[in-house]
């Protein structure tokens, strides 16, 4: 349990350290964005895929590309994401 929780804290601190926050500037110049983010259960993807598009999954880790509208309703779940 102990290693569990160590696991978790790990796990959000990583994070928070590469989530990212895109401003509008970014798709003055890209028309959509491509980046991962982790979900806790798989049950997730049937809400996403109405919001973006899945690329790939792998475990928990998703794959996903945008619009800058796709992108910003996304933004509003919270999830942390890194731009790749």
């Amino acid at each position: 349990m102990k290693n569990f929780i160590v696991f978790l804290i790990v796990l959000v601190i990583s994070s928070i350290s590469f989530s990212q926050v895109i401003d509008e500037n970014y798709f003055k110049e890209n028309p959509e964005v491509y980046f991962k983010f982790l979900i806790s259960d798989r049950s997730e993807i049937s809400t996403l895929t109405r919001i973006i598009s899945i690329d790939n999954v792998e475990g928990n880790l998703v794959y996903a590309y945008a619009n800058e509208n796709e992108f910003r309703e996304f933004e509003k779940l919270n999830y942390s994401y890194t731009v790749l």
